[in-house]
């Protein structure tokens, strides 16, 4: 597995159809996922999710894109809280730990 940290994904491609590397196959871009934790006012509740993009699933969430979810009791949802894990299995772990510990 080759991580590529500091190199945009368009500079991957073009470096893979060049033949730079020997083998597109050795090469596995991860996304970062995150544990997120929004807070709304109006319910004063939180909500515990994960996501690899914070922003746009907020966005969804205020948008009461989830129509039978959680967070379609209001349209204040901000975030409280966002950690960064290597690994979507992490950020479902952390999670879980997360909302045990809520109750």
């Amino acid at each position: 597995m080759c991580f590529l940290k500091n190199w945009k994904v368009s500079e991957v491609r073009t470096r893979i159809l060049s033949g730079f590397f020997y083998s597109p196959k050795t090469i596995k871009l991860r996304m970062m996922n995150y544990v997120y934790i929004l807070y709304s006012n109006t319910v004063n509740s939180y909500y515990i999710g994960t996501t690899i993009n914070v922003e746009k699933r907020l966005n969804a969430h205020n948008s009461k894109k989830y129509e039978r979810g959680y967070t379609k009791k209001a349209d204040d949802w901000e975030i409280y809280v966002t950690i960064q894990c290597t690994s979507k299995n992490q950020a479902l772990k952390n999670r879980e730990t997360y909302q045990k510990d809520e109750k």
